[in-house]
């Protein structure tokens, strides 16, 4: 080719004997490997028809709901992490017995610090981000109100509907909320 011609540029490139002889290893691997069987193998098949740009050979229905259920994964994720926040600032709130105890702030940044990373990483799921607090809130109030050995009345009347916090405040590594006047002496 010339300096300066890129008339080829805008054509695909011929595959080579490599790449046809990959392509047709993981079209054999997909056959032995149907998603139900052997799901890792059929991710790592279809990771592979993808960069060979395999279209054809491509298990589109299955592949989209995958990818749909991968990222419903790390939403819940999210929630989870979130949830493990806000139980323990609940607990740190209501309850006056363990209040310095090392391991609630060491889950608690714990928590805080790999929940702040998957939102660093993703628009989508900071834009969610109050709708994942007020789902993550209403498993918080019940894990903290058995945890601090309170009946169901009784953690339903002595922990706010609603969050009581900001995001910005779930977040912070260094925000942790006053002793409530009306927290009660339980563990």
């Amino acid at each position: 080719m010339a300096k300066g011609d890129n008339s080829s540029a805008s054509f695909p490139k011929e595959k080579s004997a490599r790449q046809e002889a990959f392509e047709r290893e993981a079209c054999e691997k997909l056959e032995h490997a149907a998603k139900g069987e052997d799901e890792f193998a059929w991710l790592l098949g279809q990771a592979s028809l993808l960069r060979s740009q395999h279209h054809a050979a491509l298990d589109w229905t299955n592949l989209a709901e995958e990818l749909e259920e991968m990222a419903g994964l790390q939403r819940d994720k999210v929630v989870g992490l979130l949830r493990v926040v806000l139980h323990h600032l609940l607990k740190w709130r209501y309850s006056k017995i363990r209040r310095s105890d090392h391991s609630w702030s060491v889950s608690l940044v714990g928590a805080r610090v790999e929940v702040n990373d998957m939102l660093a990483d993703s628009k989508t799921l900071r834009n969610e981000l109050p709708e994942l607090l007020a789902k993550a809130y209403r498993g918080a109030r019940s894990i903290a109100g058995v945890q601090m050995r309170m009946d169901k009345h009784d953690w339903q009347r002595l922990f706010p509907d609603d969050c009581p916090w900001t995001a910005q405040q779930v977040l912070d590594e260094d925000f942790f909320p006053d002793l409530a006047p009306n927290a009660n002496g339980r563990s």
